[in-house]
């Protein structure tokens, strides 16, 4: 395949650096937002560098532990290792690991841009195409997010994998050698880059037309090492719990849907770095949109009787695979399963471009090249804004996604942590409300309201050993009675309620021994007890004193009992037995 590239010449290498700077130029301008925001400590950027003390510093101890076992349920070595560009340096800082990020997405993309003319593209159409794959707002994880740097660095030992492929001419040259070795290294930055082998052995197929068995003889080495890390994953992965049940076979067709709605229409509105979960199996009506867009795409390749366009969409869907949910994940979909993919349809992209401008003219093709680089460009800055903060990051989540019981969770961890505690509980009461079964929530909930007591009633700071507790004990009702009991006497109440009333939900109990035990608190001027034990009957009360109780006003609706004046008292609760 003779392209523009490999033709000498000033003239050639005087376009080629006009699309390096051409491309530099428009990156770093749609991620300049990005370069000025800190970290998001609540989504991984804590735990990988802020609290990991092994990406702090450069030395043997460190370098063993980060190669030699499981981080944060993967095995990813070679993405913590790339911390120690800049974090022994200057520190986990979000504007330094944003600019590492960016600069290795842009040696990825002037690669790229490269491999794109080599395959068959025209120059302008490979730098269209490697634009699309640098700017569109999937990749606004890569960049804006520390901790995203798994992204660009797969991305760019997958595009060295094809540059050193596409100059090989015989499975064991040594451009065959380097091939190989770029992708053990862009498997190691994130396991999605596994299929690469795949899409070489496409490649060859339909561009270089070798035989099935040349092909698959040049492959087999790469087949060998990725299965042998796919095993390893998914035993990492069933390890930790981050395989879920399957919920039918609808799950992949839902998958693909997502993305290429997301591939197609990135608004900011669209985007969010966590999504709901499907739960319940069954075929959805609009899952089948997906393959249906992938099959007419596929027919429009074939009618064409166009091997470039036949290789973007195996591109695409081969590097799908991994987050296609054949194996359900933990994160069914997430935006940033998206970046390596990309590749595909930045591919796509370019063909289009070439379609184009031979059939409208270069003129027209240019113009909307760049309405829909515009476009993309201004949905990319618009949703780099999401990542500012932790706060700015879960309120967009849960705005984008408000049946995502992650995002909630998160958004209540990050208001209960920066003192917003009404909040907190607002929010930990939606994740409630969308999984009411999961324990997680309801602990989650528990403790962000024993804080809040902790803080309107001047109350010694507890709260983690009672949340400890409930959740251990959060199905033993005997055990949550006498949390809630022991919680009274110390001086909670929105919590101790919390737990009596988990208590009473596991153990139900009689209307009349509810109003027994209402009328027990009242007697000790405990109010507030007295509106939530009537709160939990099923019909109004029938002693004189509890029907007084209500006519003046005391309600089970009533303001929170941590609004009360009543001060607290020593008598704990009476429980119904």
């Amino acid at each position: 395949m003779t392209t523009r590239e490999e033709q000498p010449g000033a003239a050639a290498g005087a376009t080629s650096l006009r699309g390096d700077l051409l491309l530099t130029l428009v990156v770093a301008l749609v991620y300049a937002r990005s370069l000025t925001q800190g970290l998001v400590p609540s989504w991984d950027d804590g735990r990988f560098l802020i609290d990991n003390a092994d990406v702090q510093h450069v030395s043997w101890g460190a370098f063993v532990r980060l190669v030699s076992g499981v981080h944060f349920q993967a095995w990813h070595p070679l993405h913590l290792l790339s911390y120690w560009i800049d974090v022994p340096l200057f520190g986990p800082s979000g504007p330094v690991q944003h600019t590492v990020n960016l600069l290795i997405l842009l040696g990825a993309l002037w690669l790229l841009r490269r491999v794109f003319v080599r395959l068959g593209l025209s120059p302008t159409a490979a730098l269209v195409g490697a634009l699309v794959v640098g700017i569109h707002p999937v990749q606004v994880e890569a960049v804006a997010w520390a901790t995203g740097r798994k992204e660009v660095l797969a991305l760019l030992f997958a595009t060295l994998t094809l540059r050193a492929h596409l100059r090989s001419e015989g499975p064991w040259d040594a451009s065959a050698w380097w091939s190989r070795l770029f992708f053990v290294l862009a498997a190691l930055s994130k396991t999605t880059a596994l299929p690469l082998p795949l899409v070489l052995l496409t490649l060859d197929l339909l561009l270089k037309r070798d035989t099935w068995r040349r092909a698959l003889l040049r492959q087999l080495p790469s087949f060998a090492l990725a299965a042998g890390l796919g095993a390893l994953v998914i035993g990492i992965w069933q390890q930790h719990e981050m395989i879920r049940a399957s919920a039918g076979a609808s799950l992949p067709l839902m998958t693909l849907t997502h993305d290429l709605r997301l591939l197609l229409w990135p608004t900011p509105n669209a985007l969010s770095p966590v999504h709901a979960i499907r739960r319940t199996p069954g075929l959805r009506p609009t899952d089948a949109i997906g393959i249906l867009v992938l099959l007419a795409l596929a027919a429009v390749a074939w009618r064409r009787r166009s091997r470039l366009g036949a290789l973007s969409l195996a591109i695409f869907v081969l590097l799908l695979l991994p987050s296609a949910n054949l194996v359900p994940l933990y994160f069914q979909v997430q935006d940033r399963y998206l970046s390596l993919p990309m590749l595909g349809a930045g591919l796509g992209f370019g063909l289009g471009f070439d379609s184009l401008r031979s059939g409208l003219g270069p003129a027209s093709a240019r113009a909307l090249a760049a309405l829909v680089i515009l476009g993309l460009g201004a949905s990319n800055v618009v949703y780099q804004g999401a990542w500012r903060s932790d706060e700015a990051l879960w309120a967009h989540a849960t705005r984008v996604e408000p049946e995502a019981f992650y995002a909630w969770l998160k958004r209540c961890e990050v208001e209960r942590g920066a003192g917003h505690f009404d909040r907190a509980v607002s929010a930990c009461e939606h994740a409630v409300a969308v999984e009411p079964e999961l324990r997680i929530g309801m602990s989650a909930l528990f403790l962000t309201e024993a804080a809040r007591d902790e803080r309107r009633r001047q109350l010694p700071a507890h709260a983690m050993q009672y949340g400890a507790r409930f959740h251990r004990d959060i199905d033993r009702a005997d055990a949550l009675r006498d949390l809630a009991g022991e919680m009274v006497q110390a001086g909670y109440r929105d919590s101790a309620l919390r737990a009596l009333g988990r208590s009473l939900d596991l153990e139900p109990v009689s209307d009349e021994r509810l109003e027994h035990a209402a009328r027990v608190q009242l007697a000790a001027h405990q109010a507030w007890l007295t509106r939530f034990y009537l709160g939990r009957m099923s019909r109004p009360p029938i002693l004189r004193v509890l029907k007084a109780f209500l006519a003046l006003g005391e309600h089970p609706g009533s303001p929170p009992a941590s609004m009360s004046p009543t001060p607290p008292s020593d008598t704990p609760p009476q429980q119904p037995r």
